[in-house]
């Protein structure tokens, strides 16, 4: 038994390692932070505490707001206008559901208080949390924190004045106000179509269905200067050519120059097996007035459609 301890001991590691590993792998579909959204796993695999918002508390009875993949809702909020630090503290508790398929991390850099002046006061940290710098949460789960923010000396805040503002630096933000409704949301709204017509391509038969600009889609965020345009087209064709018709085929053509799509999602075929639908998602400049969608290469493409776009800076 001497001579053998040591050698199972190291024989338990191994496997241990090997049945950690593989788990690993199996039960977290990890992703990158060149994805858009706040789903920005590392090969570090954080283990979130899941539950429930509260006893009796249903998740969509709460304000809330979505950011890519995930809604956060205010659960509760308070002034702690005296403390030992000698500056107010504000406290907001929320929950955050992950609606999408992959483990989210709502990072504590990604929240901030904004106030009347439009001041962003970072958060100090994360309470009832298994990390007191992100909120880890499982696809499909709701879980909880406590936000913690230190203003500087002076009376204490009004509720009403502040909100929290969730994004990743760079993207537009969501605010969810600490003491009353949640303004209505201004995006997705509809693109204005200029021209379309059933376009011919390859066999194939393209013709419009909707189109709308977004802020999101799914896990994707739009960055600050663009926004999403949401693009839904039928195509009609021999189900072999249809499956050949890939992301690359598609632009988005503004006055200088033209975009891929971000992702190109496509949905089951008519009842009749004659036509799919296909939604593109693309970026584009918040500066562009005029936007036209094109499929095919050189001399081969062809504009599906075309649409007006409210230009801003």
């Amino acid at each position: 038994m001497r001579r053998t301890g040591p050698a199972l001991v190291r024989m338990w590691w191994a496997a241990t390692a090997v049945l950690l590993a593989v788990g690993a792998a199996a039960h977290f579909d990890l992703v990158t932070e060149d994805r858009l959204g706040p789903l920005v796993a590392t090969t570090e695999v954080a283990a979130g505490g899941g539950g429930f918002p509260g006893p009796g508390t249903d998740f969509d009875s709460l304000p809330s707001v979505r950011y890519a993949g995930i809604d956060v809702g205010l659960l509760a909020a308070r002034v702690v206008p005296d403390n030992r630090t000698g500056r107010p503290i504000v406290i907001a508790e929320i929950a955050v559901r992950n609606t999408s398929s992959v483990q989210a991390r709502l990072l504590l850099r990604m929240v901030q208080l904004a106030g009347p002046d439009g001041e962003l006061i970072a958060a100090d940290r994360f309470d009832y949390t298994d990390h007191r710098s992100r909120l880890v949460v499982e696809p499909g789960a709701v879980d909880r924190g406590l936000l913690v923010f230190k203003l500087g000396p002076g009376r204490p805040p009004i509720l009403s004045d502040y909100r929290l503002q969730i994004g990743e630096e760079g993207r537009w933000p969501a605010d969810l106000p600490l003491d009353g409704p949640v303004p209505p949301a201004l995006y997705p709204l509809p693109l204005e179509v200029t021209a379309d017509e059933p376009t011919d391509y390859r066999g194939l038969s393209i013709t419009l269905l909707d189109a709308r600009s977004a802020l999101q889609y799914r896990l994707y965020r739009a960055r600050i200067g663009q926004h999403l345009a949401l693009i839904e087209v039928s195509i009609s064709g021999p189900s072999t050519l249809v499956a050949s018709l890939d992301r690359s085929a598609w632009a988005l053509l503004d006055d200088d120059s033209g975009r891929s799509p971000i992702r190109a999602v496509t949905g089951e075929r008519s009842a009749d097996g004659e036509a799919v639908t296909t939604v593109l998602v693309f970026a584009y400049d918040t500066e562009a007035s005029a936007l036209r969608l094109a499929i095919g290469q050189g001399e081969q493409r062809r504009v599906v459609a075309e649409f007006e776009a409210q230009a801003f800076e």
